[in-house]
């Protein structure tokens, strides 16, 4: 899926995430109760060439603005502020009229892999940042995304173009972001109603 225009990377992460619900296709995921169900997925994901391989990691936390509550997510993109391929992530809660969050995927830049990331901040410089950011982080072709959310309720996977996506609420995430020979290059986790976000020390605003 591509989106064109010149609003910067924070407005093309919303408006990405935005259009990522469709028609029911395989269901995939493990129950752990009568009411919530585990999604633990790793892909290898191809990044999009401008001159570059940039990888744009975007994380949100959760707030009460006036008109609306935001929930906690966290995004992988590649591309260009102005060509942007939503690559994989998580949205805790509903948002711009959703009923739910969920996890997605791009099914045409991801595929399932056997490969196993572990879910550590382990490797990355520092301490997690706990608000909003927005960042680019130099990889190569391909990269390895883990993503694993605990939902309120049995998940179907559901095509919205390109893009597969789990519905559901959900109050833990993480995801973890590798280059495809193991090299981390982010972490973020929500839980208790916190986000954290650690980064490579090569990534930048």
């Amino acid at each position: 899926m591509s989106v064109k225009g010149p609003r910067g990377p924070r407005a093309w992460t919303l408006a990405l995430v935005a259009v990522v619900f469709g028609a029911p296709l395989h269901a995939g995921a493990r129950p752990t109760s009568a009411t919530t169900i585990v999604i633990d997925r790793t892909w290898v994901c191809s990044t999009v060439s401008d001159g570059g391989r940039v990888l744009r990691v975007a994380m949100t936390s959760p707030k009460s603005l006036s008109d609306r509550k935001v929930p906690a997510a966290a995004s992988i993109t590649t591309g260009s502020a102005g060509l942007t391929q939503l690559l994989a992530g998580v949205e805790a809660g509903p948002a711009s009229g959703r009923p739910t969050g969920g996890v997605y995927y791009n099914k045409n830049l991801c595929r399932a892999t056997a490969k196993s990331i572990p879910l550590t901040a382990r490797g990355l410089p520092g301490s997690p940042v706990p608000f909003d950011q927005s960042l680019k982080c130099n990889a190569g072709a391909r990269v390895l995304v883990r993503v694993r959310a605990v939902l309120d309720r049995k998940a179907a996977w559901r095509a919205s173009q390109d893009i597969l996506t789990a519905r559901g609420n959900s109050s833990t995430a993480a995801v973890a972001v590798r280059t495809e020979t193991g090299k981390p290059l982010a972490f973020f986790t929500f839980a208790s109603g916190k986000t954290k976000l650690w980064t490579a020390g090569g990534c930048s605003s």
